[in-house]
């Protein structure tokens, strides 16, 4: 059975709505690893479950995965079911058309759940849409949620990014802990590329993609100045001061690119101040301050304590 006799069995049952594909193959980052995602809406208030799905919604002949996720016999807001079809594992995630309504009348947040919700929403690749509900949600998720995304989480995004730069100093350039201080980094480029992404007009990817190699791409040479920075940062030796200073001068050309410090009304890129200020707050030797000053160059406003005497 091939994916396209799927979706116009879909297409005709009486339970559907609408069909989407989601996730990778909408973004065109699939690979042969990649599941196929496949979005199927019911009419509101469908009584789902895995036996209702396999009985009134699918066509015959699917071959079951043993990867099988959701309830089996209750009835649940969605249910997940991978099934084999032309060799590759078709995840599919039916669900009701309310669950999309009660979305886009979320408030919207940083949490991770609800990015990744919003972005599948938001850009899914639409085959089936029977009433023009999806359509109809678009409009409404447009007015209410993308709107806000681009207004209100911007900035704190930024404000994220600038509270994790301080933590990733401490850890790495102070405490050379080298597990948190990598951990630090990736989750500093991740918040970069996000903020590039809504720079552009578009929604990040989910976070197991924002990373990835067609993601960084996509942004440019603010994607080629990520993955320099992460490049040295896995390989830098955390007990060298001027390797782990080698990543935040990697970082400043992104963030100089992408953080609006006149929207967000800053006047410096205050988080590099753990840089210098709170450097020097922590009597931090002057042979050390140099180091900071000779690799960050103008990206710090340093003067040394002989200098400031």
């Amino acid at each position: 059975m091939l994916i396209s006799d799927v979706i116009d069995h879909l297409t005709l049952n009486p339970h559907v709505t609408g069909v989407a594909y989601c996730a990778s193959v909408r973004r065109k980052y699939d690979d042969e690893y990649s599941d196929i995602d496949l979005w199927v809406f019911c009419a509101p208030d469908t009584e789902l479950s895995q036996a209702f799905v396999w009985n009134e919604v699918l066509p015959e002949g699917l071959e079951e995965s043993n990867l099988e996720e959701g309830r089996n016999d209750s009835w649940a807001d969605y249910v997940v079911l991978n099934v084999l079809v032309e060799s590759r594992i078709l995840n599919l995630k039916i669900l009701r058309i309310e669950l999309l309504s009660d979305f886009c009348a979320t408030t919207p947040s940083l949490d991770q759940d609800y990015m990744e919700n919003l972005e599948n929403y938001w850009t899914m690749d639409v085959q089936v849409d029977k009433q023009g509900l999806i359509a109809a949600h678009k409009v409404m998720l447009e007015s209410f949620q993308i709107r806000k995304v681009g207004e209100d989480l911007a900035s704190a995004l930024i404000t994220r990014y600038a509270i994790h730069y301080w933590r990733s100093v401490y850890q790495g350039f102070l405490r050379s802990e080298v597990l948190a201080w990598t951990s630090q980094i990736f989750y500093l480029a991740e918040l970069l590329a996000s903020i590039a992404y809504l720079n552009r007009g578009q929604l990040p990817p989910d976070k197991k993609w924002i990373l990835s190699g067609p993601s960084l791409e996509s942004l440019g040479q603010t994607g080629e100045s990520l993955r320099e920075a992460l490049n040295i940062a896995r390989s830098a030796d955390i007990s060298d001061k001027r390797e782990v200073l080698g990543v935040y001068r990697a970082l400043a050309d992104p963030e100089d690119s992408e953080i609006p410090l006149d929207v967000v009304g800053w006047d410096v890129t205050w988080w590099r101040r753990v840089l210098d200020e709170r450097l020097m707050t922590h009597g931090v030797d002057d042979s050390v301050l140099q180091m900071v000053r000779d690799v960050m160059g103008d990206r710090v406003q340093l003067e040394l304590r002989g200098a400031v005497r």
